[in-house]
């Protein structure tokens, strides 16, 4: 039976399946000694730190981050932090688990289904639409769509992430296309289905969310576009200038330079789709260091990633 690590506490016996996220042999204050491990193990609930006393050395060639990993040994707690204690540790059987099991899931697969279909469903140009409709009719590519992460750590960073941003995004410029309604709707929704598809090529998680060599070396917008333009290349009536028109919102949606816009957004519908993007991520960090946030004071520690603590003060019970 899988123990989960949100559940583990002090005087607790060990004997489970984790993601090894982290390993790193340290020398023993007295040299003479050798070197002991550091671990970093990870389930869907969290990480908790493990330490090899014996024979670290030679296990550690045995096993490699991001290799599932069966532990035995018991939790203590060393200045305030709980750790494992490890007493043996072997590869996982293999096949017996999938990546729900070790990283944290968002909404529902049949929740997410759902509001994709129906998103898709009120396109009307025909061209968008049957960009969608085909692209999305692909079980391999609809599966994919609905597990990735839309991050490693920021925001939505869970099985099932990236939907679940951009369908986020859908439901905000779908408001702005009724306040502005010289807005491009279609254009905007499919933007925002679309923006960060790359990162189907950017990330793997099969334990933890690691950025493939293709990420780093292009990042996801560029592998984004090419994945639209080879599907864009399958209708031979699609206009130009609509192709251009959802190429600026790919390549802008980052908003600033220094965080990855080729250019600066110049269109409204790359405009709205930078902005929506932008409050997704917003919100979810904001609403994710509220939840992570174990202070009885009024306010949470200091984020770094966004600069500043947050007030609970407001929040119901």
């Amino acid at each position: 039976m899988k123990q989960y690590i949100s559940e583990l506490k002090p005087g607790d016996k060990v004997n489970s399946v984790f993601a090894l996220a982290k390993k790193q042999l340290v020398p023993f204050r007295d040299p003479s000694k050798g070197k002991f491990m550091s671990l970093v193990l990870g389930d869907k609930t969290g990480q908790m730190e493990a330490k090899v006393w014996e024979g670290a050395e030679e296990i550690a060639a045995t096993i490699a981050e991001e290799d599932l990993v069966r532990i035995e040994g018991s939790v203590s707690e060393y200045r305030g932090v709980y750790q494992i204690t490890v007493e043996r540790i072997s590869q996982a059987e293999k096949g017996q688990w999938r990546p729900e099991d070790f990283l944290p899931t968002g909404k529902d697969r049949e929740t997410l289904l759902y509001e994709l279909r129906e998103v898709v469903t009120s396109i009307s140009n025909p061209h968008l639409k049957e960009l969608l409709t085909r692209w999305f009719g692909e079980k391999e590519f609809l599966d994919n769509y609905l597990t990735c992460p839309a991050a490693k750590k920021v925001h939505h960073a869970c099985i099932g992430g990236l939907a679940e941003h951009s369908l986020e995004i859908c439901s905000y410029v779908d408001q702005v296309a009724r306040l502005y309604p010289k807005l491009n709707r279609d254009l905007v929704i499919t933007g925002a289905l679309l923006h960060d598809i790359g990162k189907l090529k950017e990330y793997r998680y099969e334990t933890s969310i690691k950025v493939t060599d293709k990420g780093k070396l292009f990042g996801h917008s560029i592998l984004g576009w090419e994945m639209i333009a080879e599907r864009i290349a399958m209708q031979p009536d699609f206009p130009e200038d609509l192709a251009d028109h959802l190429k600026h919102i790919i390549f802008t949606h980052h908003g600033e330079l220094e965080w990855g816009a080729t250019v600066y957004p110049q269109t409204p519908e790359a405009i709205v789709v930078y902005y929506c993007d932008l409050l997704s991520g917003r919100v979810r960090q904001v609403f994710d260091l509220l939840e992570q946030d174990s202070q009885e004071e009024l306010w949470t520690n200091y984020d770094r990633l966004l600069a500043r603590a947050i007030f609970k003060g407001y929040q119901e019970d």
